[in-house]
């Protein structure tokens, strides 16, 4: 599996993409669920598959976790949950701390 570095591209206001794209998560906007997906799906399958190498596995591999990790925290925020979230951190923080609560 390759590894895309993405630069973070700042708008005026100083708001990175995955900020931008949490707010418009917010309001339902498909497109910025799919950007974040795209974004976290590969970080979060990999650190998944190294957590069920270590314990007794519930799923079947690092994909089903993420899946279900990144399922989980879009429908939350858009369902109005989580109102800290702020930024590509928060973000990250948060989606380990689900993916670690399923392993």
């Amino acid at each position: 599996a390759q590894i895309a570095i993405i630069r973070m591209n700042h708008s005026e206001n100083g708001q990175g993409s995955v900020t931008r794209w949490i707010s418009a998560m917010r309001q339902g906007d498909p497109e910025a669920i799919r950007r974040l997906v795209e974004r976290y799906f590969g970080k979060l399958r990999k650190l998944s598959q190294e957590r069920i190498r270590r314990g007794a596995p519930i799923f079947e591999d690092g994909e089903d976790i993420a899946i279900q990790v990144l399922t989980s925290v879009c429908q939350k925020v858009e369902e109005g949950k989580y109102p800290d979230l702020q930024n590509r951190d928060d973000l990250w923080y948060l989606m380990i701390f689900v993916a670690h609560r399923l392993v």
